[in-house]
C-alpha cells in the first residue's frame, strides 16, 4: 500500500504573532508584555494528514531568561485547539510528542508532534497553538499563537477539488451553478487538468440522500484520467453502497460481455468548495457520442424514412420524466428517448420508434410467433443476452420495475439492449443467490419462451464463463486502491438511515462488506452455471 507522507509548506519568514496572558506580576505592562512575551511559529500552514503523524516546530521569546514548557507527572503544557470565527472549540488536534533541541543560534526549538483526530470535514481551518509555560521563578504563563490547516486528502486517489461561484451550494438537480472552478490532481500534487464547469444535483431518490450525487458539464471537451474526451460527467457518490465498488464490479462484469459500450470511470476523493466531501466515482455519462453510444444523431429536419430508422438512445423507467417519452402499445413500458432530445426530435421520428417497439411487441405477445423467432426481426438478441447476464450476477432487479434499463437503435440496425447502469441497490446479497432476478424484467419472461433463445443463452454463458472468474481479484484489487479513500468517506457518510440500508452490510466493516459482495458474486456464479447447465429454464 502507498504509503501517505507530509506535504510540508516552508514559510519564507517567520510569522511572529502574540497574545499572552501572565498569571502573576512581573511589573510589566500588558502592552509591553504582549509585544515581548510570544511564540515564534517557522510554519505559518501546516498539512495535516490523518495516517500520519505531522510536527511544527516554535519557540518561546520572554523578557525572561529559560522559559521553558511546563511538564508535570500528569501533562504537558501543550494545547492545539480548533477555532470557529476566532473562538476555541473542539479539540480536534492530538498532541502525539514533544520534543526540545537546540536551533543552529543555540535557542531552545520546540518539536511538537501532532495528528489530525478526523473530526473535521473542513478542508481549511484555523487552529490555536497553546502553551503554558514557567520562568526560572517558576512563574507561568500561557502564551498562544493561530495557524492554519490544511488537511491532506491524499490517499493514493486524485483527488477533484471544485469551487462553485460564492461557495453557491448545490441544491438543483435541474438548474446549473455555471463558472464553477475546477482543478484534478494526481497523487503527490501533479495537476492533471484545470478550467472550468458547471454543476447540478443528479439522482431520483438518490437525490433525498445525505450524500448528494453530480452532474458536471465541462466547458469544453475533458480527458479525464484517461478517459476518451467529452464535456459531460458524472460523480456517483454511491451512499448505500458499503463497498462504493457495486457499480464499477457490474461495469467490469459487462466487459466481459460483446455490450457495445461499457461506462468508464475512476475513483476520486473531491473537495468541494473547500470541504472534503469524500470518495466519488467520476463516470461516463450515458450518451450518444462517438466515443459512447455511438450511433448516428438525428436532427429536427431528418424525415427520410431510411434515414429516421436512427439513431435512437431509449431509457425504460418508471419515473417517466423526459420531455419526450411514450407507453409502449401493448406491455404499457415507460419508454423516455433521450437521444435525438427535445430540440432535434419530430414527430416523424418519434412514431417510427413507437411502432417499430409496437411491432416487436406484437411478436412477444402471441406465443407463436415467439416460436417462429418473428422478435429476432426486430432485435439484436445477442445484446439482450449479454443484458440479461450482466444483471443476473449482480442480483440486479432494476430491469424488473423497469429502472435505468438502456437500449439504442442505430440507422438500418436493429434494436440493442445497454449499455448497463445503477447497480447500487440491493444488489450482491447473499438471499438472492439462488434464485433469478431479470427473469421476468421486461421482455425476458417472454423471450425465455423461445427454446432457440434458451440454448443461445446456455452457449453464451458457457463462451464468457472462463472470463468471469477474474472478477474477484478485481474486486480485491479495487478494494485496496480505495481502502484508505473509503476510510474517510465511511467516517463522513455512515449509512445510518434504516429506509436505505438495502445492502444489508451497512454495519459491516469495510473487508467484511467486500468479502460479502465477493462470496455473492462466486455464489451466484455457481448456482448460475448449475442452472443452466443442469436444469431445464
Amino acid at each position: 500500500m502507498r504509503k501517505l507522507f507530509l506535504l510540508i509548506y516552508i514559510a519564507s519568514i517567520y510569522i511572529l504573532i502574540c497574545v499572552t496572558s501572565c498569571s502573576h506580576n512581573d511589573n510589566i505592562s500588558d502592552d509591553k508584555a504582549i509585544c515581548l512575551n510570544y511564540i515564534d511559529i517557522n510554519k505559518d500552514t501546516i498539512f495535516l494528514s490523518d495516517s500520519t503523524t505531522n510536527s511544527i516546530e516554535f519557540k518561546l521569546h520572554s523578557t525572561k531568561q529559560n522559559l521553558n514548557v511546563k511538564t508535570d507527572s500528569t501533562q504537558t503544557g501543550i494545547d492545539i485547539l480548533s477555532t470557529t470565527e476566532g473562538d476555541i472549540s473542539t479539540t480536534l488536534y492530538k498532541l502525539q510528542n514533544i520534543e526540545i533541541m537546540l536551533d543552529r543560534d543555540g535557542t531552545t526549538l520546540y518539536r511538537a508532534y501532532i495528528k489530525d483526530l478526523g473530526l473535521s470535514n473542513n478542508y481549511n481551518e484555523d487552529a490555536i497553538l497553546r502553551v503554558r509555560c514557567v520562568d526560572e521563578d517558576n512563574n507561568e504563563y500561557t502564551l498562544e499563537k493561530k495557524f492554519h490547516v490544511k488537511y491532506c486528502v491524499e490517499t493514493g486517489l486524485p483527488i477533484l477539488y471544485i469551487e462553485t461561484p460564492e461557495k453557491q451550494i448545490i441544491q438543483s438537480k435541474t438548474e446549473w451553478i455555471k463558472n464553477a472552478e475546477y482543478k484534478l490532481i494526481a497523487p503527490h500534487d501533479a495537476v492533471l487538468s484545470t478550467g472550468k464547469l458547471s454543476i447540478k444535483g443528479r439522482g431520483n431518490s438518490s437525490w433525498n440522500f445525505p450524500k448528494k450525487s453530480y452532474s458536471l458539464k465541462f466547458s469544453e471537451k475533458v480527458e479525464l484520467l484517461g478517459m476518451p474526451q467529452n464535456k459531460r460527467w458524472v460523480l456517483l457518490a454511491n451512499w448505500m453502497d458499503r463497498t462504493l465498488l457495486r457499480n464499477t464490479v457490474s461495469f467490469e462484469i459487462a466487459r466481459k460481455t460483446n455490450i457495445d459500450w461499457i461506462p468508464r470511470g475512476q475513483f476520486v476523493d473531491v473537495v468541494l468548495n473547500e470541504e472534503r466531501v469524500g470518495n466519488y466515482f467520476i463516470c461516463e455519462q450515458i450518451r450518444v457520442d462517438n466515443n459512447r453510444v455511438n450511433v448516428s444523431e438525428l436532427s429536427k429536419n431528418d424525415i427520410d424514412d431510411e434515414i429516421i430508422t436512427g439513431g435512437y438512445l431509449l431509457e425504460l423507467d418508471t419515473n417517466f420524466d423526459e420531455k419526450i417519452k411514450f407507453k409502449s402499445a401493448i406491455y404499457q413500458l415507460p419508454y423516455m428517448i433521450k437521444s435525438p432530445d427535445e430540440d432535434n426530435c419530430n414527430d416523424k421520428q418519434i412514431d417510427y420508434i413507437y411502432n417499430y417497439i409496437a411491432e416487436f411487441e406484437k411478436c412477444l405477445s402471441d406465443s407463436v410467433r415467439i416460436m417462429r423467432g418473428d422478435y429476432r426481426e426486430y432485435i439484436d438478441v445477442e445484446s439482450f443476452i449479454d443484458y440479461w447476464i450482466v444483471n443476473e450476477l449482480a442480483e440486479n432487479n432494476e430491469p424488473g420495475h423497469p429502472k435505468s434499463f438502456y437500449m439504442y437503435k442505430e440507422r438500418g440496425q436493429k434494436l440493442k439492449a445497454g449499455p448497463v447502469w445503477d447497480f447500487d441497490w440491493k444488489t450482491y446479497v447473499l438471499w438472492k443467490t439462488n434464485d433469478f432476478s431479470c427473469m421476468k424484467a421486461i421482455y425476458y419472461q417472454r423471450l425465455f419462451i423461445d427454446p432457440l433463445f434458451v440454448a443461445k443463452v446456455k452457449q453464451r454463458w458457457d463462451e464468457i464463463k472462463p472470463e468471469l472468474q477474474t472478477i474477484p481479484d478485481y474486486i480485491r484489487k479495487e478494494a485496496e486502491l480505495i481502502r484508505l479513500s473509503e476510510a474517510k468517506n465511511h467516517r463522513l457518510w455512515p449509512i445510518n438511515i434504516v429506509d436505505w440500508q438495502v445492502n444489508e452490510d451497512f454495519d459491516l466493516t469495510f473487508d467484511q462488506s467486500v468479502t460479502r459482495l465477493m462470496n455473492s458474486f462466486i455464489l451466484k456464479m455457481h448456482w448460475l452455471d448449475e442452472y443452466l447447465n443442469k436444469r431445464n429454464i
